[in-house]
C-alpha cells in the first residue's frame, strides 16, 4: 500500500519492453531461473543498492557473474537445507519463501523478474524465522540490534531516491547494467520521459529535452531493435515543433505498430501541422474504426472538421464525445467557438478563448474572431493586450480601419501608461497612407514616452518624413 501510494500515477511505464519472449528461446528462460534465486535471495540476506527496476539479464552464457553467483545462490540453499532439515520453523519458512516467490521466478514466463516488491510477501518467512534465531539466545539481540540499525540508515539514505520522478529513474539507470535489458532500457526510457514532464514547467527547458534525446539515443545505440524509442525521439522533435523529423520516427513506430490508435492519433496530428489535412483524417478515421470511444481522437477529428468548415459533421462528433481530461481543451475551444458562432457571448472568462480564436483563424472565420476578440475586451477590461488584440484584428484582419482607430484611441485613453495603442495608431494611418496624422501621432507618441524601446526608430523616422 506504501508503495503503490508512493509510485502512484507518475510513474508508468513507457515501453512494452518485456523480460523474455518466444523467440528468446525457453533453455535461455530456465537457465536464468538460478539468477532470479540467487537475486532475491541476496536482497533478502543484503537489502541495500536496492533499485525499482530489474536488476537481472537474461542468460546468455555459463561464464556471466549473474548465472555463477545462481548455481553457488541454489547449492548454498540445498546444503542450508541439508543440515537445517530437523528443523520444523525454518524447513516451513524455506516453504513459505519458495511459494511466495514462484510466481516470478520465471519457470514458467512472466512479464518481468528481479523486481523487488515482489518480495513483500516471501519476507514475511524470512523474518519470522530469523526473529525467532534471535530470540533463542539472548546475546544475540545485539547483532539483532545492529542489524536494525543499519537498516534503518539504509531506508533513510534511500529516501533521497524517491524525491522525485527524475530521482527514481536516474537512480534506477545508475545501478542496471546494460546486460539487463528489461531493466536497463526501462529505467532509461521512463528517465527520459520524467525529464520531457520537467521540461514542460521549466525555464531551462531545452536542458531537460537534451537530456532526455540523450537517454533515446543511448538506448537506440545498445538495442537498434527496440523499436519504441522511435516513439520518443519523435516525441523530441514534436516539442521542438519539428514536424518533418517527428514524422520519420512516428511513421517508423506506426509500421512496427499498424495497430496502435494512439500512434495513429500522434501521426494525424503532425500531419496536420504539416499542412497535409487530407492524410491526417485518414489516420483518425483509421484510429477511431479501431476504438470509437477514443476521445482524443474524436476531438481532434472534429476540430479537422471545423478547419475544413464542415460544421455539422463536427457538431455530430461533440455531441457523442465524451469530455475528458485528456480532450477538455480542444472541446472547451470548439464550444467557444459555437457559441460566437451562433451568437451567443462567453459570460465568463476562460483560458481556452485563446484557443478557440486560433481556431477561427484556421478556418478562415475573421468575423467572428473579431467577436470573440470584443467579447474577450468586454470579459477582461483591465487586460490591455485583449484591447490591443482587438485593433490590430479590426485593422490587419477585417480591414475595418476607422474601428481599429477608435480602438486605439479607446487604449491609448484608458491605458495611458502603454505605448503600443500610439505607436499602433500611427503604424496604421501609415498604411493607409495618411502621413499628416501618422506624424501628429508619433509626435504624440515622442512627447509621452522619451523611454520607450522605439523611441529613437520613431524619431529617426519622424525626422526623415519632415526633411522630405
Amino acid at each position: 500500500i506504501v508503495r503503490a501510494n508512493i509510485v502512484g500515477q507518475g510513474f508508468v511505464f513507457n515501453t512494452e519492453e518485456t523480460f523474455w519472449r518466444p523467440e528468446y528461446g525457453h533453455l535461455k528462460r530456465l537457465m536464468t531461473v538460478p539468477s532470479i534465486w540467487g537475486y532475491y535471495l541476496l536482497r533478502a540476506l543484503f537489502p541495500f543498492f536496492l533499485n525499482f527496476e530489474s536488476g537481472i539479464e537474461l542468460f546468455n552464457n555459463v561464464l556471466r557473474p549473474q548465472f555463477i553467483f545462481g548455481v553457488i545462490s541454489v547449492g548454498a540453499t540445498a546444503i542450508v537445507v541439508f543440515f537445517r532439515r530437523k528443523d520444523v520453523l525454518f524447513l516451513w519458512a524455506l516453504f513459505f519463501w519458495t511459494i511466495a516467490l514462484f510466481p516470478v521466478l520465471n519457470i514458467f514466463p512472466i512479464f518481468e523478474s528481479g523486481m523487488e516488491h515482489y518480495m513483500y510477501l516471501p519476507m514475511t518467512a524470512f523474518c519470522i524465522y530469523f526473529g525467532s534465531f534471535f530470540g533463542k539466545v539472548k546475546k544475540r539481540i545485539l547483532l539483532f540490534l545492529l542489524l536494525c540499525t543499519v537498516f534503518s540508515l539504509t531506508i533513510f539514505f534511500r529516501g533521497g531516491s524517491w524525491k522525485t520522478e527524475a530521482n527514481v529513474w536516474l537512480d534506477s539507470a545508475k545501478k542496471t547494467a546494460v546486460y539487463a535489458r528489461h531493466g536497463w532500457i526501462r529505467s532509461r526510457v521512463n528517465l527520459a520521459s520524467s525529464y520531457i514532464s520537467i521540461a514542460e514547467e521549466s525555464d531551462s527547458a531545452e536542458m531537460f529535452v537534451s537530456k532526455a534525446e540523450s537517454l533515446y539515443l543511448e538506448v537506440k545505440s545498445e538495442y537498434p531493435d527496440f523499436s519504441s524509442v522511435n516513439i520518443g525521439l519523435g516525441n523530441i522533435h514534436l516539442i521542438r515543433g519539428e514536424y518533418d523529423s517527428a514524422l520519420v520516427y512516428i511513421s517508423a513506430a506506426v509500421n512496427v505498430n499498424p495497430k496502435n490508435y494512439f500512434l495513429l492519433n500522434k501521426l494525424a496530428f503532425i500531419y496536420s501541422a504539416l499542412g497535409d489535412d487530407n492524410t491526417a483524417l485518414i489516420f483518425l478515421e483509421r484510429a477511431i474504426q479501431m476504438k470509437p470511444d477514443y476521445d482524443e481522437a474524436n476531438a481532434n477529428l472534429a476540430v479537422l472538421y471545423f478547419i475544413r468548415n464542415e460544421f455539422e459533421k463536427t457538431r455530430e462528433i461533440l455531441r457523442k464525445t465524451e469530455i475528458t481530461p485528456r480532450n477538455y481543451e480542444v472541446m472547451r475551444r470548439l464550444e467557444i467557438a459555437f457559441i460566437i458562432m451562433d451568437g451567443g457571448k462567453i459570460e465568463e472568462y476562460d483560458p481556452e478563448i485563446n484557443g478557440a480564436l486560433v481556431l477561427l483563424e484556421d478556418a478562415d472565420l475573421t468575423g467572428l474572431k473579431l467577436k470573440l476578440h470584443e467579447n474577450l475586451v468586454f470579459l477582461r477590461p483591465a487586460d490591455p493586450d485583449a484591447l490591443l488584440e482587438l485593433a490590430l484584428c479590426a485593422a490587419l484582419e477585417e480591414g475595418e480601419i476607422s474601428y481599429a482607430l477608435k480602438i486605439f484611441d479607446q487604449g491609448a485613453e484608458v491605458f495611458a501608461n502603454d505605448s503600443r495603442f500610439l505607436r499602433g495608431k500611427g503604424l496604421l494611418y501609415i498604411s493607409v497612407g495618411d502621413t499628416t496624422s501618422s506624424i501628429s501621432t508619433f509626435e504624440e507618441y515622442l512627447l509621452k514616452f522619451p523611454k520607450d524601446t522605439y523611441w529613437f526608430d520613431v524619431r529617426k523616422f519622424v525626422d526623415s518624413i519632415k526633411v522630405q
